[in-house]
């Protein structure tokens, strides 16, 4: 999903990283998150929202900065469309006669 996301000209990650910081604070906490989430009419759980700032957050701050979010999002190598496009066949079905 990093790499798909990566690919998709139309976001931003900065954009979307102001649209969780509703308040501009300047980071993203699990309330931020949550309203977020929320706002997307998908239910979460606190447990859920504190397993993500913690997977994401580099400091210990229980606060995501902008440059936390964006290196939490990017992939770590780099593809192009061709070599997604061949990844994603090795994963696909084998369907049998």
């Amino acid at each position: 999903m990093k790499q798909e996301l990566a690919l998709d000209y139309s976001c931003v990650l900065e954009d979307l990283y102001h649209e969780i910081d509703d308040c501009n604070l300047r980071w993203v906490d699990t309330a931020s998150l949550r309203r977020f989430i929320t706002k997307c009419a998908i239910k979460t759980t606190d447990a859920l929202l504190i397993a993500i700032v913690r997977r994401l957050d580099l400091d210990a701050d229980a606060r995501l900065s902008l440059s936390e979010f964006k290196d939490g999002l990017m992939p770590l190598e780099n593809f192009s469309r061709g070599s997604l496009a061949e990844f994603k066949q090795q994963f696909k079905p084998i369907r049998e006669p």
